[in-house]
């Protein structure tokens, strides 16, 4: 494909139709491969950024198993420990 760059005024002195048909589709083509482009570029964003998403939610995940796990051990170790200072009485 060439790369058609022409002015719109240089565009509208043209006589020839089927220089303008043969212009307007080549603009046409290049649009259709650089949108296409942009499309692939677009979704190749998107799946690292769904990948990273992920990531980040398996973290907050295990965070929240970590927190709730603590959570219960240091009860625990908090029950056993008024019992333990009871029988010391």
């Amino acid at each position: 494909m060439s790369n058609v760059s022409i002015k719109k005024e240089e565009f509208e002195k043209i006589d020839d139709t089927n220089l303008k048909l043969n212009i307007l589709f080549e603009s046409v083509i290049e649009s259709s491969e650089f949108l296409k482009e942009q499309i692939e570029a677009t979704r190749m964003r998107f799946e690292v950024g769904d990948k990273r998403v992920k990531r980040l939610e398996n973290r907050k995940n295990l965070n929240t198993a970590a927190s709730f796990g603590g959570g219960v051990a240091g009860g625990i170790i908090a029950i056993f420990g008024k019992y333990i200072l009871r029988i010391g009485d």
